[in-house]
């Protein structure tokens, strides 16, 4: 979603589905509103394209926070190129950003506001092409990324430039880190920043891999602690199931204490590429 270079550097067919639901419990200042907490819903497929060094990739977001209802739907490419021991990637991201806006739920601070008073008609709706860039590097079980969204800062203007809402350019930094302690044992630290020219924000976090299980903790500079956990299934470990549970931590008198994820992803590389999957043995190991 964030960095277009991934589907080069990932040799499986990855699809996977995202639902969060923020603030569990929310409720606006107007409870006639009956605005329900802020959710997001995602949709990724990636894949690799191996007889021209390349990769795919697709998705569509869908936001929609108290009147504000927004969807992003992206295509990507991305090519690699062998550095060193590792693989250097560079991708592009095409989308379509809609932004839709329930005026009913306007409340506003001067309700004599002829800009705001002429839009308040129940819904208003714009679409605006959108674009992305991104560079990832992998090295056996070392990942780094850098990437940037909304390159054209897309505006969305409404009653002949009357009111306006501009999407600010976002940047991102990625790395991770798998290190294997046994045979079935393995941790997995990594960080994540991300910058507008108005905010920063980071977050740190460390996964366990036990077998076919995972837990992890992280945090969320000036938001949130999370809790993460999670199973592979099937022989080939090819589906995962995991869920990820926000704490709070600052500012809890203006939200809802509790944020819950839940995703679900499969890789379909076994069924594509017609191959058997890889048994592992303590024995050996290929």
């Amino acid at each position: 979603m964030w960095n277009p270079s991934y589907s080069a550097l990932n040799n499986d067919f990855i699809l996977s589905l995202h639902h969060r639901t923020q603030w569990v419990g929310y409720t606006p200042s107007n409870n006639s509103d009956n605005i329900q907490a802020p959710s997001s819903q995602l949709f990724t497929f990636s894949a690799p394209l191996r007889k021209i060094k390349s990769g795919f990739g697709m998705g569509v977001l869908n936001d929609r926070i108290g009147p504000i209802n927004s969807t992003n739907a992206f295509l990507s490419y991305s090519y690699g190129i062998k550095l060193g021991e590792g693989k250097l990637a560079v991708g592009v991201g095409f989308g379509i950003h809609s932004s839709q806006i329930n005026t009913s739920l306007w409340r506003p601070e001067n309700p004599d506001d002829v800009a705001l008073s002429s839009n308040n008609s129940g819904s208003i709706n714009q679409m605006k092409p959108n674009f992305r860039l991104g560079l990832g590097y992998t090295r056996e079980n070392f990942f780094v990324g850098l990437s940037a969204n909304n390159i054209t800062n897309p505006t969305f203007t409404y009653n002949s430039d009357a009111i306006s809402s501009q999407l600010e350019r976002h940047y991102y930094f990625q790395t991770s880190y798998k290190v294997f302690l046994t045979e079935s044992v393995s941790l997995q630290p990594s960080a994540i920043g991300k910058m507008t020219k108005s905010i920063t924000s980071f977050e740190v976090s460390n996964l366990v891999y036990v077998n076919n299980f995972w837990l992890g903790l992280a945090y969320r500079s000036s938001d949130a602690a999370t809790f993460l956990a999670g199973i592979s299934l099937l022989s080939d470990k090819s589906l995962k199931v995991g869920y990820n549970l926000d704490l709070n931590v600052i500012n809890i008198s203006a939200k809802a204490l509790t944020s819950n994820e839940i995703f679900l992803s499969y890789n379909l590389a076994s069924f594509l590429d017609n191959k058997k999957p890889i048994v592992r043995s303590p024995r050996f190991r290929y």
